[in-house]
């Protein structure tokens, strides 16, 4: 059948690229390890050309709108705004794949065209290897049940799920059926700017961490010659600084973006991210103190970190792209089929890895063998028993190359020395690393536990044994108590980190002489300022708000902060080549000075004050979460918030709030409100404190029976009332049909504090009505006391009667009916009424009495009494003339905030002002 208007021609040629880039980076992989130099550039440039236009290409199919391609259609509509073209590309595993592979073709070009001649044939050889099993990645190509890679360019008529669907039979169906004349669109929560630009950082952190790996690799098959440290020092810190930098960026999407107020929440992905990253500064730090020394020190960590880094991100690429992680967080993607590949690349790069470690031959290809062994076991249909005994051989590999294969010094470092502080640092790292693993990767532990569950389940029953039952049962979950989970490793954790981070630089090389008295000495200054800190955070936030852990965090971080200000100001003043480690050193403590400071003193203002916000949704919490009224204005916090209005503007419902300052509210003597139900009048004139409890005793009088001029005058009592207008907030919901709506939190950005802002819930929608203008009906289960928000009117039960003889006749009932009349008080702005509507059982059948408010635009009808529970349930109807929008919204102020910011910008400047000065230095070795 020929299909009208596809381009089949473009999909094939897209196809036929991605082989080409397959089969030159296998030819420059074989070459670069022959040291067939000619070939091997032919066949890396060649593969670069490919994945160009393999690019290329389908960056023209996003911009023609070829929703016949499954990868646009899903990524791409109609009404989505071409500035997020970028982000749609990387929208999917696919182009994820390619964004990858562009960045590791980029940094492998550089090492290919750079100056380095001892270790450029073997290290482009690992990087080319890299490049082959990406390009892998995009094959598309089953075999049997097994499908290998993901194609890019597979038309939605080819799709597996499309297979066999009556349209696909049709040649016209593009412009037959409306689906295909527009796309799914991309997720609402990466149309953001900051997703145009976190990714592509993010993944050239990715790509950059090959390099250190690729020259610690080559480094293993000559151990003689150490001198692939020099270079792979500058690529690791340079690795750092990117890495760490599209890490900072998902922080800030997810504070600009997302609604779960903050900017980083222990999830999966983000803690797949973060731990290469550790890593990696701690093998940055390991090469830094041995890339000179003739007798170096921890020598297998210096080799191991650069490797264990990179096979972490391909860990961390198995569980995001594998969908092993899709109900655990948010961020991964769901199971597209190439989960065997995935961990088949892992796995293999673990294998030649641990192989490598070992001194000799015989070792090399005898582990080889046992992961031989181990991908039969898989393929016969054991995959975690194969795995098992492929991590048990690597983990022996890792353990005797540690204790036999590399050389070891005749005597330890001293203490004093900054070597062996600098080791210490390391494995705090490593340790943070291993702990935050561990918790991401329960889900796969889950996996791992499924085949033995069996056998737990008898070994607990014969030695009655919970823990082998949990086993058994291989329902692990990550914790949600992220204090319990994260914060009670990784604070102290910190601290010590903190710690040795203000204080090593301190020391000299080597630890000539006692050093400790000098370094106290001289750090008298910093500790002194990290004291005056202290202080002052105990004074504006209070002891009771300051918990011990994170006070220590807190002062820990200003003590590195100081104490690496003081070093600048002491020994490198004008030495910009030399003071790149310093700065860094200094974003990371302000980062975490700042991030633990906004996050423990965050201060939610928005707390509900009409009704209860839990018959909305059990989500909303009256102690987090305000209702608003359109034209409402409420205190809330240090501010009055006045609900404006709300507006469609694009893909977007805004939601206008106006802030104003909080003025004091003067009371003068006799003036009389009521508060908590009871009347008060002044006893004289005075401002109003914060809360109503601080005044009552002093300043006012209850008054039992109010006369009739009190009851005229009564007005709730405020604290405060609405000054000057001080700025607008427009939080927002993102409208899409396809993968549903999404709120957008706006936020003030002040100097000091931010004021973070989104919507809980609000109607997007029109209102469904009857011919008479009436909504659904709505039910409601009410005891006596309880209240309702309908609109804008305040439902309260009051009481339960039953109606009296002498009622009966007005009300239409009969003298045997059982009746019984819920008295229900109805307040809002035009002021209160008292509605009646009756349960009535008539021979013991339930007869139905519609009541209708008609002022306040509202029915009932009681549609059931449990006398057991004293519980009505209701129905209740609104009008839609008196029904009023309204939202419900939660706000928090984030103090200190912008020095986590601050913080960010100066490690990254740091970072890269340490590869600078790395580049400048090798560059005059080499000449």
């Amino acid at each position: 059948m020929e299909y009208i208007n596809e381009w089949t021609e473009v999909g094939q040629l897209g196809r036929a690229l991605v082989a080409i880039a397959l089969g030159s980076s296998f030819v420059a992989t074989i070459a670069f390890a022959k040291r067939w130099e000619r070939l091997g550039r032919w066949a890396f440039w060649t593969h670069a050309v490919a994945l160009l236009g393999t690019i290329g290409i389908i960056f023209l199919l996003f911009a023609t709108h070829r929703y016949e391609f499954q990868y646009i259609w899903k990524h791409l509509n109609n009404l989505m705004p071409m500035r997020f073209i970028l982000s749609a590309f990387w929208g999917g595993q696919e182009g994820g794949f390619l964004l990858w592979m562009f960045w590791n073709m980029v940094l492998a070009a550089v090492v290919l065209l750079g100056k380095e001649s001892r270790w450029k044939m073997p290290v482009m050889a690992w990087l080319s290897g890299i490049m082959l099993f990406l390009s892998s990645m995009l094959l598309g190509v089953y075999f049997g049940d097994f499908l290998l890679g993901l194609d890019p360019f597979l038309l939605l008529r080819d799709a597996p799920e499309n297979l066999g669907l009556p349209w696909t039979r049709q040649p016209d169906y593009l412009s037959a059926f409306p689906l295909f004349q527009d796309g799914k669109g991309l997720n609402p929560l990466l149309q953001n700017y900051w997703m145009t630009i976190h990714p592509p950082t993010l993944f050239l952190g990715f790509a950059a961490t090959t390099v250190p790996f690729a020259y610690a690799m080559a480094g293993l098959f000559d151990r003689e010659d150490r001198s692939w440290m020099r270079p792979a020092l500058r690529w690791s810190f340079f690795g750092v600084g990117i890495l760490g930098t599209g890490i900072l960026m998902g922080g800030a999407w997810a504070y600009e973006a997302l609604s779960f107020g903050g900017f980083w929440a222990w999830d999966p992905v983000e803690n797949a991210s973060l731990v290469p990253w550790l890593t990696l500064v701690a093998g940055a730090h390991l090469l830094l103190i041995n890339r000179n020394r003739k007798e170096p020190t921890a020598l297998f960590s210096t080799y191991y970190l650069p490797i264990i880094t990179y096979l972490l991100v391909v860990y961390s690429t198995f569980l995001t792209k594998s969908g092993i992680l899709g109900d655990t967080s948010v961020h991964s993607f769901v199971d597209s089929g190439i989960l065997p590949q995935l961990l088949a690349f892992l796995l293999t790069y673990t294998a030649l890895a641990h192989a490598a470690l070992l001194p000799n031959r015989q070792g090399f290809f005898a582990l080889l063998g046992l992961w031989g062994l181990m991908f039969w076991v898989m393929w016969k249909g054991y995959p975690a028993e194969g795995v098992l005994v492929g991590l048990a051989g690597s983990g022996v590999a890792a353990a005797w190359a540690f204790r036999k294969g590399f050389e070891k010094r005749d005597e330890e470092e001293s203490l004093a020395s900054r070597e062996f502080w600098m080791f210490a640092g390391a494995m705090l790292l490593v340790v943070s690393a291993l702990h935050i693993t561990f918790q991401t990767s329960i889900p796969v532990i889950n996996h791992f536990l499924a085949p033995f569950a069996g056998l737990f389940e008898r070994w607990g029953e014969a030695w009655d044994s919970d823990f082998l039952r949990r086993l058994a049962a291989h329902d692990f979950a990550p914790g949600t108590d992220l204090d319990a989970t994260y914060h009670r490793i990784q604070v102290p954790l910190a601290v010590l980190i903190s710690v040795l981070m203000g204080s090593t630089q301190w020391l000299s090389y080597r630890g000539a002489g006692n050093q400790k008295p000098l370094v106290l000495k001289r750090l008298r200054l910093s500790l002194l300022a990290t004291l005056v800190v202290g202080l002052v955070l105990l004074g504006v936030y209070g002891v009771s708000r300051m918990s011990v852990p994170l006070t220590l965090l807190l002062l820990s971080t200003a003590f590195a902060v100081f104490a690496n200000l003081q070093y600048i100001w002491a020994f490198l003043r004008g030495k910009w080549d030399a003071m790149g480690a310093s700065v860094a050193h200094v974003g990371f403590g302000l980062l975490l000075f700042g991030a633990v400071l906004s996050t423990s003193q965050k201060d939610i203002i928005s707390q509900n004050q009409i009704g209860d916000i839990r018959s909305l949704s059990e989500e909303l919490d009256n102690r987090e979460d305000l209702l608003m009224m359109q034209g409402d204005t409420l205190s809330m916090g240090p501010y009055f918030v006045h609900y404006a209005r709300k507006y469609t503007e694009g893909i977007h419902v805004k939601f206008d709030m106006e802030y104003f300052e909080r003025a004091d509210r003067l009371y003068r003597t006799g003036d009389v409100v009521y508060f908590d139900g009871m009347v008060f009048e002044a006893l004289e004139d005075h401002v109003a404190s914060a809360n109503f409890e601080d005044d009552i005793e002093s300043r006012w009088r209850f008054l039992p029976m109010p006369n009739k001029r009190q009851a005229e005058v009564v007005a709730p009592w405020e604290s405060g009332i609405p000054g000057p207008k001080l700025f607008t907030l427009s939080p927002r919901i993102q409208l899409n049909e396809q993968m549903g709506n999404a709120p957008e939190p706006d936020t003030r950005h002040g100097l000091f504090q931010d004021l973070y802002t989104h919507i809980k819930w609000g109607r997007v929608t029109p209102l469904e009505t009857d011919e008479e203008g009436w909504l659904g009906g709505r039910k409601q289960s009410l005891v006596v006391g309880d209240s309702m928000l309908i609109g804008g009117t305040l439902l309260t039960l009051d009481s339960l009667r039953s109606v009296p003889v002498q009622e009966r006749p007005d009300r239409g009932l009969l003298d045997k009916d059982l009746a019984l009349a819920a008295c229900i008080t109805l307040s809002g702005k035009s002021g209160k009424a008292v509605h009646q509507p009756l349960y009535i059982v008539r021979d013991s059948l339930l007869i139905p009495d519609l009541y209708e408010a008609t002022d306040w635009g509202l029915k009932f009808r009681v549609d059931q009494f449990s006398p057991e529970t004293e519980t009505l349930e209701m129905t209740i109807w609104e009008h839609a003339s008196v029904k009023k929008d309204f939202v419900v919204m939660q706000a928090a102020i984030f103090p200190l905030i912008n020095v986590l910011w601050v913080g960010c910008i100066l490690m990254a400047l740091g970072t890269f002002m340490a590869v600078r000065s790395r580049w400048k230095r090798d560059a005059r070795v080499r000449h």
